[in-house]
């Protein structure tokens, strides 16, 4: 298992610490967001996220169901251990 490519995706803003307004949580960089549209699809999480799914497919696509499930985790735990923390979110 190789380490995830450096990304070209764009510094995110360093600075959540105010991650709600009115009990609102406020999307940052390393979010990833569920949903469609251009908004979802260009928001930085996600296309870091997007690029390291890729880099993992071809080990995806030849694994078994334990391993597959290893993977996915190893992906989630990648975006969870940024500096912020990354969050899978989805609007209500």
């Amino acid at each position: 298992s190789s380490s995830p490519p450096s990304l070209n995706v764009p510094a995110p803003n360093p600075s959540p610490r105010q991650t709600t307004i009115e009990g609102h949580i406020i999307p940052h960089d390393h979010d990833v967001l569920s949903g469609r549209g251009a908004s979802v699809n260009s928001h930085a999480g996600n296309t870091r996220f997007r690029a390291l799914c890729f880099h993992k497919k071809s080990d995806f696509d030849g694994a078994n169901h334990a391993a597959k499930r290893r993977i996915a985790t190893e992906i989630v735990q990648v975006v969870t251990s940024l500096e912020p923390p990354g969050r899978f979110l989805k609007r209500k």
